[in-house]
Parts: C-alpha cells; sequence; structure tokens
C-alpha cells in the first residue's frame, strides 16, 4: 500500500523525462543526443546532493517510528537548508560541465544542444532537492497522495509545455491550432519545461507539509544548527559515494557512446530510459522499504524489520521480471514510441535486449540496499558499490568494447550487468546476515 504510490510518483517523473526523449526524437538525432547527455550530466552532479538527501529517509522514518514527530520535522528543515546550501557549488558545476565533452569526441552540434540543456536545467536543481525532502518526511507519516497528485499534474502539463516550448507552431499545429510565429527552443525548451514542472512539484509538497506541521502543532522557530547539518553530511556522504559509483558508470558509458555518433547514442539512450523507468518504479519499492524498515529499526524490532526487507525484495523481483520479458518480447515496438528515424529504431534494439537480462538483478540490489539504508547500514553498501560498478563493471566493459580489434558499443552493457549482479548478491547478503543481530537505532 505504501509502495503502489510512491512507485507511480518515482515513475511520473522519470515519465517526464521520456517525454522529453520522445520529443526530441521527432527534432532529430543532434537534438535527442543532446538531451540524453544533457539529462547525464545533470544526475552526474546532483547525483552528490541526492545520496545527502536519501540519507535523511532513515532518519526521519526511525524518528517516526520511535514517536518522535518533531525531531522528525526537524531533520527535514535541516534537509531543506542542506538542499540549498549544496546548490550553489553544484549548479555552477552543472554549468561548466559540458566542456568535458570535446574530450570525449563529441561533435559541435550535439555539444552546442548540451550547453542549452544544461543552462535550461540549472535552476531546477534546488527545487529538486527541496521536493525530494519534502518527500522523505511526507511518506515516512505514510502521506503518499500529494507525490502522486503533483506527478500527475506535472506530468499533464509536461506534454503541453515541452511540446510548445521545443517545437514552437510545429506542435501547435499538429492538434490543429494556428501559428503564432514562434518556431521554437528545442533543447532549451525541453530543460526549460522540466525546471518548472520541478519547481510546481515541490510547492505542492511543501503546501502538504505545513499541513502535517499545524496538525502537530510542532514548533519550527528553533533554529537550524550547523552542528546538526555537519552530523547529516557526515553520515550521508557514503549514499553520495554509492550512487555515483553506480549512476556513474551509466552516464560514464552513455559518454563513451558519444564516440559511435549520435545515432548509437540515441538507441542507447532509448534502452537507457526505458530500463531506468523500470528501475525508479523498483526505487518506489525500496523506499517503501526503508520507511517500514526504519520504523521496524526505531522500535528495535529485528524480526520486523527482516520481514520488511523480504516484503519489499518479493515485490521487486516479480515486478522485474515481467519489465524484463516485455524488453525482450517488444524490442522493437518500445523502441518505436521514442523515434522515428528507423535507424535509430533498430539502433535501440540490441541495448534493449541486454536491459532485459539485467532488470531481476537491478530490482534486487535496488530494495537489499533501501533495506540497508532503513536499519542504518550506509558506509559497507557504499564499499560493494565502489567494487561492483568501478572494479569489475568499468574494466569489463572497457575491455569488451574497446580492448579488441572491432569495437562493439553492445558488448560495453556486459559490464553494466556484471556490476549490477555482484551488487544484488552482496547487499541481500549482508541484510539478512545483520537481521541476526540486534537492530539500534542511527540516532
Amino acid at each position: 500500500m505504501l509502495a503502489a504510490p510512491l512507485s507511480a510518483a518515482f515513475a511520473g517523473n522519470h515519465l517526464m523525462g521520456l517525454v522529453d526523449t520522445a520529443i526530441m526524437g521527432r527534432l532529430g538525432a543532434v537534438a535527442l543526443a543532446g538531451t540524453a547527455t544533457g539529462a547525464t550530466l545533470f544526475f552526474i552532479v546532483s547525483v552528490f546532493g541526492m545520496g545527502i538527501l536519501f540519507g535523511l529517509e532513515p532518519f526521519i522514518a526511525q524518528a517516526i517510528g520511535a514517536g518522535e514527530e518533531d525531531k522528525a520535522y526537524r531533520h527535514y528543515r535541516e534537509g531543506i537548508v542542506l538542499s540549498l546550501l549544496m546548490c550553489i557549488p553544484l549548479i555552477l558545476m552543472l554549468v561548466l560541465s559540458p566542456f568535458v565533452l570535446p574530450v570525449l569526441k563529441f561533435d559541435e552540434a550535439t555539444i552546442k544542444a548540451v550547453q542549452y540543456y544544461v543552462i535550461a536545467r540549472a535552476p531546477g536543481l534546488a527545487f529538486m532537492y527541496m521536493y525530494r525532502t519534502s518527500k522523505a518526511y511526507l511518506q515516512a507519516n505514510h502521506i503518499t497522495r500529494p507525490m502522486v497528485a503533483s506527478t500527475i499534474i506535472a506530468n499533464i502539463l509536461n506534454v503541453f509545455t515541452t511540446a510548445f516550448l521545443a517545437m514552437g507552431d510545429q506542435a501547435l499545429q499538429k492538434v490543429g491550432l494556428p501559428a503564432i510565429g514562434f518556431a521554437g527552443w528545442g533543447v532549451f525548451g525541453a530543460g526549460i519545461s522540466t525546471t518548472f514542472m520541478s519547481c510546481l512539484q515541490w510547492l505542492i509538497l511543501r503546501h502538504y507539509v505545513a499541513q502535517q506541521r499545524q496538525t502537530h502543532q510542532i514548533d519550527d522557530t528553533q533554529p537550524i544548527q550547523r552542528k546538526a547539518l555537519v552530523h547529516l553530511l557526515r553520515l550521508g556522504w557514503p549514499l553520495s559515494i554509492q550512487y555515483l559509483a553506480e549512476g556513474g558508470l551509466f552516464a560514464l558509458v552513455t559518454l563513451l557512446m558519444g564516440q559511435f555518433g549520435p545515432v548509437i547514442l540515441s538507441g542507447h539512450q532509448i534502452a537507457l530510459q526505458l530500463a531506468s523507468f523500470t528501475f525508479v518504479i523498483c526505487v518506489g519499492f525500496g523506499s517503501a522499504t526503508t520507511v517500514r524498515v526504519g520504523h521496524a529499526a526505531g522500535k528495535e524490532d529485528r524480526a520486523g524489520a527482516q520481514v520488511a526487507g523480504i516484503a519489499g525484495l518479493i515485490w521487486g523481483v516479480m515486478f522485474m521480471s515481467v519489465s524484463g520479458m516485455m524488453f525482450y518480447t517488444f524490442p522493437k515496438q518500445l523502441a518505436g514510441w521514442f523515434a522515428v528515424n528507423e535507424q535509430i529504431i533498430e539502433a535501440a534494439v540490441p541495448f534493449m535486449l541486454m536491459a532485459a537480462i539485467f532488470q531481476v538483478v537491478d530490482g534486487i540490489q535496488a530494495v537489499s540496499s533501501s533495506a540497508l539504508r532503513g536499519i542504518g547500514d550506509i558506509k559497507i553498501p557504499a564499499l560493494f558499490y565502489l567494487a561492483s560498478h568501478w572494479c569489475i563493471g568499468l574494466p569489463l566493459s572497457w575491455y569488451l568494447t574497446f580492448g579488441g580489434g572491432e569495437q562493439d558499443p553492445v558488448a560495453m552493457w556486459w559490464g553494466l550487468i556484471a556490476g549490477l549482479s555482484f551488487a544484488s548478491v552482496s547487499l541481500c547478503t549482508r541484510f539478512f546476515l545483520l537481521c541476526r543481530k540486534p537492530i539500534k537505532r542511527m540516532l
């Protein structure tokens, strides 16, 4: 019951990215590759802060499980302040990030498209962080409708705003409206639309957080202590390493794909977007698992934490098994949703088949890491992710693609599969081993 709306919210947020991909696919390979690469750079930069904010989830969940609503709200406020502070250097880093692309042999047209996209997305970083913080507080209180409502509203508006801002008169004429002399802003328009939707979603959740504060008559006049922010950073940075280890490898693979031209890069991005879509739904099961395990940990209930973790794993495996079968059975049809160019569709099919292979292990590692986060185990999983993706996944990807005579971009995905498989086994094993011991609260 908790995971369904959370998965819907995660999926809805990612669906906006799929809509952007589909619209950019109508504007050509350069627009699609520019949006894909820009989104990748946005992710690489934003993941530094996302890990810290994901670290808020067990703090808030364990406080609520222990009946300490005031402490949970204080953690939420600390997250908001930290979100704004982190954005100052990260926005600058994001704007400067396209300057690495010439080193990776990207063509001039794609680099220019990427620059426009990241400039448009940069202000949305603050809104995205504050949305995530608000979401962590509401979901720990089992308040999930605002996430679903904000996602539905944002997705409906995003279709129209992205199409209009990116395509201009072309989009108006497709729905039977007269032209107004606006040619569209291309990838810049898609980025502006996404930024606006992030702001809208945060404002909706902020309203419900304020209602929750009034209901519990929480005093929010106490100043945020610098010591608390430093403590949150100290405990949350391993999660940043964890998400950077996994997401960074996928992002690096996308950047390396740029060497094979915009058609191969677009095909890779279509498959990766679809695989990411199923993954974020599984992250919904993971977030619910973090909350339920965190509530049990707040009560120091070892058996309850184990049952919550097993339930999350069962749902994650079942869903990812179905999605893997869909990718394997209908690769060309699914790729056709995002491109009209037959070359791009054909390029996406082998990547789709590779994505089908790692669906189940991807689901296991997503839920088991979330279960570990719920009981406060953060540092060791970060080491597992580093070993899985950068000591196993990256070397294998590089060797299979560039180590032989003929370079095969599809072979790069075997490294991704190997890294995810090792992570799923190690994380799942650690969770069940820790559940044999007494569980204590993080704070």
